[in-house]
């Protein structure tokens, strides 16, 4: 069976270590935005959805907030 081992030198590569180590939650965060403009895209909005660009985009920027704070990713590695 084959093995794929990924080596950081810590400290100083912490924040590529962490993205590796996150990728598969960010992958999931991500496709759940997607999801979420898909349906919006293939099914319209609907009556609550009557909104301002700039709220749109809150709306969208919120949900993507959401799903990495579930999954415990900081995207500016602090």
């Amino acid at each position: 069976m084959p093995i794929f081992t990924l080596r950081f030198k810590l400290p100083d590569e912490k924040w590529e270590a962490d993205c590796a180590r996150q990728g598969a939650d960010l992958r999931s965060a991500v496709c759940e935005v997607d999801q979420f403009l898909r349906n919006k895209v293939k099914y319209g909005l609907g009556p609550d959805d009557a909104k301002t660009p700039e709220a749109a985009f809150e709306e969208v920027r919120d949900l993507l907030w959401a799903e990495l704070n579930e999954r415990g990713i900081d995207i500016f590695g602090d």
